[in-house]
């Protein structure tokens, strides 16, 4: 196994975010979808800009889209559950996006089923390096 690299999850507008979306470029949309789940006040907005992407032709972005509704989970410990994991459960059924999704499975399981909403996690500052 590689070193693990931890790279800081960057806060952005309302506005960099959709341009992110917008633009089409995998990387930059992977990249606003994290930022979104991370750091977005409005968890529903973030789960819907994920749902958007769970059926994008890019594995990057259908993985990024995977992932960050977990993070929402994680920090909000909100998700409509309803819809989201069905999503998550196609989305298992890809090899390459099957890590992301059940990873967020069990964060919805944790957060949202097990600890009833309760707690979140506390999010790193975005200049912290380890």
């Amino acid at each position: 196994m590689g070193d693990l690299h931890y790279e800081p999850v960057i806060p952005r507008s309302r506005e960099e975010l959709q341009a992110a979306f917008e633009g089409g470029e995998p990387t930059s949309i992977h990249d606003a979808l994290i930022s979104a789940a991370y750091w977005e006040q409005d968890w529903k907005w973030a789960q819907d800009q994920c749902l958007h992407f769970v059926d994008h032709s890019s594995e990057m972005v259908r993985s990024g889209a995977a992932y960050a509704l977990g993070l929402i989970a994680v920090f909000h410990a909100k998700l409509e559950t309803a819809i989201v994991v069905p999503a998550l459960r196609r989305l298992c059924e890809n090899p390459a996006t099957r890590p992301f999704a059940e990873t967020s499975l069990e964060d919805i399981e944790h957060f949202i089923v097990k600890l009833k909403g309760k707690h979140k996690a506390k999010r790193l500052p975005a200049d912290r390096r380890p």
